[in-house]
């Protein structure tokens, strides 16, 4: 089953993130690589799916369903990406309440 739901934070960012639910007891939290869209990666989670592993994939602030872009008003880095997944995983462990979380992704996505 795919969803999508809509995360908001305190500071008024809001993203979508895509919840591809596999009735496992396994969920992946996939981040994309810098400057790609969580859009991007849809093959990649129906083979997880295969697997039957819940997967979550997010975008990062200032890109795909992110309601906000870098500007000179806006500015956002690794603090802002750091609290945003915190409010993420707190979700995940909402709707998969007895999981195991695994988090990963492509380029930037796995070196956070």
């Amino acid at each position: 089953m795919h969803r999508t739901e809509k995360i908001s934070f305190k500071d008024g960012h809001e993203v979508e993130i895509k919840i591809s639910s596999a009735d496992s007891p396994i969920t992946y939290l996939f981040m994309p690589a810098l400057g790609v869209r969580a859009s991007y990666y849809p093959p990649f989670v129906e083979a997880l799916q295969q697997e039957d592993i819940n997967v979550v994939l997010m975008d990062y602030r200032g890109k795909g369903t992110s309601n906000l872009r870098a500007s000179r008003k806006v500015d956002f880095g690794y603090e802002t990406l750091v609290q945003n997944m915190g409010a993420i995983v707190n979700r995940i462990h909402e709707i998969f309440p007895d999981t195991k979380l695994v988090v990963g992704g492509h380029s930037l996505g796995g070196q956070v």
